[in-house]
């Protein structure tokens, strides 16, 4: 029986994963078919969306080419009908070269020519011979030569306006040409010309990031923004087109070759087309890496007959189109991913469905022992808890308590302080008691000499010397309250002020220098003051106590003001702290100092006290010998105004 059930589940087992295989293979299938449809639309959608954009700015482009190209040639075009009516040219034309009517003339045109900014102007007579010019005094001037080859002088014969873009026979140079008849009563004596460089307007397309072309009626580039396709032509020429071409003298001396069409076809933009031109002068051995692709788009002008192209360079569509792609596939192939684990998560969860029905009778047989387990557990956690919860009752007492014990050693050190300083305090109150009473007396004899004056005196005196008393005691007062442990703002200048008034008696007694340099900006911290005060007083007589004995008593007490900290800096000349003490100085009972001259408490204080306002304290050997001990403080915020 065992062994049919096996058998059985075996078989369904089989069957199961032949369907799993089955329907794996129909949806990667599935799948692969979405992703190349997802790629194949962004792909499409993109290059779409690129070629009307190309389409949009050429379009733009070839407008303002046009309009460009059109308001420069209508400055010039009526120019040649004014000079054909000018009175100096008929005159010329009509003495037929008269020296003086030469001379007038070619200066007359070289004047109008230079306030037009024309290329050259000039005056042929029937024949075609250039009898005036703008440019007659130059090495190459057009006077004496004879154009009568070219087309706008013989459409001018015919009573028309001449118009005709070619290479200049005598300069070289490109120009567009205006000429008009010179008419006496009814009969056409000769003919006048600007010539016009559109050197400026191709300039100015250079700065275009598209291609712009010029071409004439037959389709030869005579100006364009690409230097290199000047006297090309979009395909071959045909061999009447060349006839015509050498019967002008249009672009003579100038190689005429084809810029390749390899193929033209529509964009699905309007009018734009596709085209990929093949340099035939490149001679690259695989021709496809010369293949320059375009998009163009092309207006045709009546009058002159030219036709004005726009070409977008597309490099960036092949990329473009890439980069669509790419990131199409690299969704698509995340999304079925995404798919393919959400399937293969539920296949999962189908059996863990099978394995968890097997699981539950287990579970309910664990589930009793573990309750049983948790519940041993909580019992000996809660015990814990609270056994924890007494201890922590008993260390806030035991801190409650220390910090009791501190203030109290704190108010102790200072009423001892009080003490020490005592006769030096006495001795700075005497001697102002002692003046008063002086003053007093002699007040008294001088008011018996009715000496007002001179009883003022003495009597200011006496007030300021009873302000100098008033001002120690209130010193006195202010160190001796007990702290109550309030933070506000405190200015580190004021408390070291109040603290070396105290010290005062005994430096000078002892015949030591107190050095104070304190930084302009106020160095306010929000404190205690009395304990900060207290801190100071316990580096500075430290300071003062390491001095005994020295040559040089000298105490150097620094405040600096950096960024976000307060630096309180006490230096002294003693003979330092040895390296092996450095790490103990801050340690309860170390001292240094004989039997009976401390406790060694004053910097285990200190560091307490420091360390509840959240800053350092620092002591080491200074380069100079002698000992430096560095408090650093958080500084109270800016608006804050010391007390």
């Amino acid at each position: 029986m065992v062994e049919t059930r096996r058998e059985i589940f075996n078989n369904a087992a089989a069957a199961g994963q032949g369907r799993t295989r089955l329907s794996t293979l129909s949806g990667g299938i599935v799948a692969t078919l979405a992703v190349a449809l997802v790629v194949w639309m962004a792909t499409d959608w993109t290059r779409a969306a690129v070629l009307a954009e190309h389409a949009t700015r050429t379009e733009q482009q070839l407008s303002l080419v046009v309009s460009g190209l059109r308001s420069e040639l209508k400055k010039y075009e009526l120019l040649p009908e004014v000079l054909s009516r000018n009175e100096k040219i008929v005159r010329l034309l009509e003495s037929e070269g008269e020296l003086r009517a030469v001379d007038e003339a070619n200066r007359f045109l070289a004047a109008i020519n230079a306030s037009i900014g024309a290329a050259a102007t000039y005056v042929m007579n029937r024949d075609g011979l250039t009898v005036a010019a703008s440019n007659w005094d130059d090495p190459r001037p057009f006077v004496g030569k004879n154009f009568a080859f070219r087309p706008y002088f013989r459409e001018a014969l015919r009573g028309e306006t001449g118009r005709y873009f070619a290479l200049g026979a005598t300069s070289g140079e490109r120009g567009y040409y205006f000429a008009r008849p010179v008419q006496a009563a009814t009969e056409v004596i000769g003919v006048t010309v600007v010539k016009v460089s559109l050197a400026d307007i191709e300039a100015a397309w250079a700065g275009s990031p598209d291609v712009v072309a010029v071409t004439d009626y037959d389709g030869v580039v005579f100006a364009t923004s690409r230097p290199e396709w000047r006297f090309r032509t979009f395909g071959h020429l045909t061999e009447e087109a060349r006839e015509r071409i050498r019967g002008s003298r249009r672009y003579e001396g100038a190689r005429i070759e084809p810029l390749e069409v390899v193929q033209e076809r529509p964009a699905g933009a309007g009018e734009a087309r596709l085209v990929t031109l093949r340099d035939e002068a490149a001679g690259a051995a695989d021709a496809r890496a010369w293949d320059l692709r375009f998009l163009a788009q092309s207006t045709r002008l009546d009058e002159p007959r030219w036709v004005v192209h726009v070409l977008s360079d597309t490099r960036d569509l092949r990329e473009r189109v890439v980069f669509s792609g790419a990131l199409a596939l690299f969704g698509s192939i995340i999304l079925a991913l995404a798919g393919l684990a959400l399937w293969q998560r539920r296949r999962n969860l189908g059996q863990q469905l099978a394995h968890q029905r097997m699981a539950e009778d287990v579970l309910r047989r664990s589930r009793a022992d573990l309750e049983r387990r948790v519940q041993e557990r909580t019992a000996a956690l809660t015990e814990a808890n609270e056994q924890l919860d007494r201890k922590v009752v008993e260390l806030e007492c035991a801190q409650a308590d220390l910090r009791l014990a501190q203030d109290e050693l704190i108010q102790a050190a200072k009423l001892a302080a009080l003490g020490q300083m005592s006769a030096g305090i006495s001795h700075e109150l005497n001697q102002p008691l002692s003046a008063i009473r002086s003053f007093a007396d002699n007040a008294r004899v001088l008011l018996e000499r009715e000496r007002h004056a001179a009883v003022d005196e003495n009597l200011e005196i006496i007030s300021e010397l009873t302000e100098r008393m008033g001002h120690i005691t209130g010193q006195l007062k202010t160190f001796a309250r007990k702290s109550v442990d309030e933070h506000e703002a405190v200015s580190l200048r004021a408390a070291i002020e109040r603290v070396l008034l105290l010290l005062s008696s005994r430096a000078q007694s002892e015949d030591i220098k107190i050095e104070t340099r304190i930084c302009e900006r106020e160095p306010v911290v929000r404190a205690d003051g009395i304990r900060i005060e207290q801190v100071m007083l316990n580096l500075v007589k430290n300071a003062m106590d390491a001095v005994q004995g020295t040559n040089q008593r000298r105490v150097q007490v620094e405040i600096e003001h950096q960024s976000e900290w307060v630096t309180f800096r006490v230096t002294d000349s003693g003979p330092g702290i040895p390296p092996e003490n450095l790490d103990n100085v801050f340690e309860p009972f170390f001292t240094t100092k004989k039997k009976g001259e401390g406790l060694g408490l004053g910097l285990s204080i200190s560091f307490g006290i420091v360390k509840d306002h959240a800053g350092t304290i620092r002591a080491e050997s200074s380069p100079d010998g002698g000992a430096c001990f560095t408090v650093r403080l958080p500084a109270a915020d800016g608006e804050e105004q010391a007390a």
